[in-house]
């Protein structure tokens, strides 16, 4: 447990988060399955946004301690390998963010139109699991990027 002393409280946080984004999305896509179709679209979007604050948390966190690159200067792990592991981690969590978003506005949309049955019938479904694996990339990607920078 001593070599958590030294980290950031808000990067043990995050890393929590992000551990279990995927599950309590997993629980809402649940929701559709069970023909829960409102509660479905609430849950989407509490998460979402849930999501989009504690990212902007940890962006402001991170640049308070001095950024990734502190952080990696520090680690044991090879510096251009965490350089390049990190864009790459923002390159995916870039286009979840991108998936998840249009998806859920063109659902929303689609809802309160009430046109339910054409999204029932739509791409929706194709869409979601694409954004799924995205943003299940993004936080397993996230998750060993932490441990690149402060376990290994």
């Amino acid at each position: 447990m001593e070599v958590f002393n030294n980290i950031p409280l808000h990067m043990n946080v995050m890393v929590i988060f992000f551990s279990i984004l995927p599950f309590i999305v997993l629980v809402s896509i649940n929701y559709a399955k069970n023909k829960k179709y409102k509660l479905h679209l609430i849950s989407q979007g509490f998460v979402l946004i849930l999501t989009v604050l504690v990212l902007v948390f940890f962006e402001v966190m991170i640049r308070i301690d001095g950024g990734f690159f502190e952080f990696a200067k520090q680690s044991n792990m090879p510096y251009g390998f965490l350089v390049k592991y990190l864009f790459f981690h923002i390159a995916l969590s870039i286009i979840a963010a991108f998936l998840w978003i249009r998806l859920f506005i063109n659902s929303m949309i689609m809802y309160r139109a009430g046109k339910l049955e054409s999204l029932k019938n739509s791409k929706h479904k194709r869409d979601g699991k694409i954004t799924f694996l995205f943003l299940l990339l993004s936080c397993v990607t996230g998750v060993f990027l932490y441990l690149f920078l402060f376990i290994f």
